[in-house]
Parts: C-alpha cells; structure tokens; sequence
C-alpha cells in the first residue's frame, strides 16, 4: 500500500506542485529508500507506522554518515509525505513531526573570477564545430545565469537576436527574459551558423539549439565532463561545475552594483532571500564601496 500511495503522491507532485523534473526524481528516490526499509520490517500500511520506528529508521538511516544537506532533503520529502497522507485522510496523526532537520552552517557558493572565467574561454579550441559549440554554451551560461538544465533544453525558437534576449523556460514551467549580451550573442551565432548543421547528422532536433557529437541534445552529464576538461587546460584547479557559472553571474553583477531584485529576476528566482546568498562580497569591495558612496567616509 506505500509505494502505491508513493506513486499517488508523486502524481500529486507533479501536477499539483509543478516540480522541475530533477527535484520529482529526487523525491522519489529519497521516498522509495524509506518504503524499502518498512517493506524489510513488514510495515506495508501507513497506519501501521508510529514514532518508534520512524526513531528505527532515523538510527538505521544515520549509519550511512549522509551529510547535513542530504538528511535534511531526506527529511523534508518524508514530512511533505505524511502531510500529503494526513491531508487525503489515509492518516489521522502524522509521526513525522518527531523529525527535526539538521541545522546547516551557510555555505557561501564558489565562484570564478573573471580571470578564469577568461582563462576557461581561452583553452575551447575553435577550429571544429564542437569547439564552437562548447564556446558558445559556456558564454551563454555566463552572460544569462541560466541553469545547465534550463540551456540543455533551450531551442531555436527562444532566442532573439535582434532584441538581444532569450525567453527561459524555468522550474515550474516558469519564463523569464533574460538579456544575453554582446559576447555571447556573437558566439551564438557564430555556432548556429558554422557549427550546429555539421552536429545535427540524421536525428530530430526538435529545434534544440546545443547538440551532442551524435546530434541528439546536450545532456547535463555531457556538460559536466566538457567543463571537467577545460578547467584542466585551463589549469584551473578549483572545484567547478556548471553551476558555479550562474553563481558567479550572480556575484559579478552584484559586485558590479546591480539591485539584488533585478539580479533576482534575471535567476528566476521566486523568493529574494534565495538570491540573498550572493551578497557575500569581500570586505574590500565593501569598504571601498562605503568610502565612495558614505558622505561621512570621505574627508
């Protein structure tokens, strides 16, 4: 009776909520490792489920040394899985009140400079249309703050050349125009127009913009390994993934002094405390800051 009342809320998720695709998967993931926990102890039956043995499968659960972060994910799908199960009357108690998600030091997000951003760019040879490609994806990943799914997905008929933007087709289905800036919108064009027909062989595109070396889509993982490979020419040594181009996005235009709600806009981000993380300015940049605007700093 749990994984088909799983399955129920999944579908709940989906439409109801409008989850991206990758927090659904996750859900569903942390979930089933809990139903197959009570499956072992022969607990078929929400109902059947009280405080002590969520406490059994806290302790069973704690032996893996899963980190704050991943507990707490854990955590936060089991809870909305006993409010979804109260709500549609298949409970009357919910047991997972008992859990507490673990508190979380603020993990400030990496970042790269501008420096290695350049060194990056520098090192993806230009010479073949992969090489466009990639110069092309990594530009527009930095001049838009798009996450790497939001690009991977990204088709032809979303980008503006002529007003300089890109409509963005977030989580939730959400949309947002996001301006794409001159480099980029150079390289872009440059890879649509010399690169992307030798990538596209026999396979429907659907219109996607950035292909693989068999013409079908980009994929997440092929970004990961693209970007593993250029941060090593580059000799840039510090942990990276795509991500970090959208954090430093974020940081650069902030440093740079843009409104925290234009920056929140442009990440598509629905609440600012969400993009309140990439104030972590350097106490240089601060100071130099106030000496500047303060009218009591300056003599």
């Amino acid at each position: 009776m749990l994984k088909s009342l799983l399955t129920e809320y999944l579908h709940f998720l989906r439409i109801e909520r409008n989850l991206s695709e990758n927090t659904h998967t996750a859900y569903q993931f942390d979930l089933m490792q809990f139903i197959d926990f009570f499956d072992a102890q022969g607990i078929t039956s929400p109902q059947k489920i009280r405080e002590k043995n969520l406490r059994d499968w806290i302790h069973e659960f704690s032996k893996h040394n899963y980190s704050p972060l991943t507990l707490s994910r854990h955590f936060s799908a089991l809870k909305g899985f006993f409010k979804y199960l109260v709500m549609e009357g298949y409970i009357t108690i919910d047991p997972s009140k008992i859990l507490e998600s673990p508190r979380m030091a603020a993990r400030l997000p990496k970042i790269l400079s501008i420096e290695d951003i350049e060194k990056l760019f520098s090192v993806i040879p230009l010479d073949k249309p992969r090489g466009l490609r990639d110069r092309a994806f990594f530009e527009l990943l930095y001049a838009t703050g798009m996450r790497v799914s939001e690009i991977c997905n990204l088709t032809i008929d979303k980008i503006f050349f002529d007003d300089a933007l890109v409509q963005v087709i977030g989580k939730g289905n959400k949309e947002r125009i996001v301006p794409m800036g001159e480099e980029s919108q150079y390289w872009l064009g440059k890879y649509l127009n010399e690169g992307r027909e030798n990538l596209k062989k026999r396979h429907l595109t659907n219109g996607i913009v950035f292909l693989n070396n068999r013409g079908l889509g980009l994929q997440r993982k092929g970004v990961w390994f693209l970007l593993k490979k250029y941060a090593h020419l580059a000799g840039i040594k510090k942990p990276l993934s795509p991500h970090t181009f959208r954090h430093s996005f974020a940081t650069h235009l902030l440093e740079g002094g843009a409104d925290l709600r234009v920056v929140q806009e442009l990440l598509g981000h629905s609440d600012l405390t969400t993009t309140q993380i990439y104030t972590h300015l350097d106490n240089r940049y601060l100071f130099e800051v106030f000496q500047s605007f303060h009218p009591r700093a300056r003599k």
